[in-house]
This record gives structure tokens, sequence and C-alpha cells, in this order.
């Protein structure tokens, strides 16, 4: 199984999702390089965790967008899942020169334009630049995005300037 950067955001992912569906009033869906980790815009919640399909990781290895409006054709997203589609584009996830994931944004009515075209390359890029600080040295500061437990086992989520600690059990101290 790959490593997935973009699942350590996943929270994050589906928040993003949500303000991109609600701003753009579109369907909105974040990958990371294995399977659907976010949704936004009315989608089923069983699209969740689905596979993705070969056909989208040849597109997110290729590193650039894709607007079916302009190569004519639609690509399947989630293996086994067929969506009702008249137009779609996607931006891979671009993490530290690796493809991390991939936003899509599409539409049952042909009827995206260059401004959702820019919305998902930013989204793509955004989520790209916070994923790094997923990649860490020892002592290193960086900046980081952590997952925390309070004392009542609620999960918080952090960002901040820190360093990774131990590398098995990785402890991050923030400041």
């Amino acid at each position: 199984k790959k490593y997935s950067a973009v699942g350590e955001m996943t929270e994050f992912a589906k928040a993003y999702a949500g303000a991109m569906s609600q701003i753009a009033g579109h369907r909105v869906i974040v990958t990371d390089r294995d399977k659907i980790i976010a949704i936004a815009g009315g989608l089923k919640k069983d699209l969740m965790e689905k596979k993705i399909t070969k056909q989208l990781e040849t597109v997110m290895e290729e590193r650039y967008g894709v607007d079916s409006k302009k190569t004519g054709k639609i690509i399947e997203v989630a293996e086994g899942v067929s969506l009702e589609v008249r137009q779609q584009i996607i931006y891979p996830i671009i993490c530290d020169s690796d493809v991390a994931g991939a936003v899509i944004i599409f539409d049952q009515e042909n009827s995206l334009s260059d401004t959702e075209n820019k919305i998902a390359g930013v989204a793509a890029a955004f989520l790209g630049k916070q994923i790094g600080g997923w990649n860490w040295k020892l002592g290193e500061k960086s900046r980081l995005y952590a997952k925390f437990l309070d004392k009542s086992g609620k999960n918080i989520y952090k960002y901040g300037y820190g360093y990774w600690t131990e590398k098995k059990q990785p402890k991050v101290i923030m400041y």
C-alpha cells in the first residue's frame, strides 16, 4: 500500500472540498493516490474510501490539469461507480515533485468555466503546499499540520511550526 500524505489530512481536505463546493456551486472530490478521501456538493457518502480508477491514476501521473470540455473525454473516478458527469476538471495534487492525489470538480450540465478551472488548480496547489509539512526530518523546523487527542479523546487539528523528535512514533513539539 502506498503512503498517503493527503490521507493524513483527510479532515482538512473534507473542509476544503466543502468550502470549494459551496463557493463554486459544484460537486467536488479529493483523492489520495489510492482512494477518495473527501466529497462535497451532495455526493453520496458511500463514495468515501472508494478505490480510484487506473484512468484517474494515469491522469494524475501526467501532472497537469485536465478539462473534459477541451479533451472531450470523461474520466471515471471511482472503480465500480458511475457518476452523472457532463464535464469535469481534474488537477493533480503535487507535493515536493511527487503526485499525492487529485482535486476533481464536476458538473452535470457542462457549465464549468475558467473560474472553476482556476479554483480547482488553486485547491490542488494549496493542498500540495499544506502536505509539504508532512515531509520531515528529525529536528528540522517545518510547518506542521498535526492531529492531537485532547484529554477526552477528541481529535484536535493544529497548524504551526515545530519539529519531529522521534522517527518510529513521531512526537511533535510545536511552538
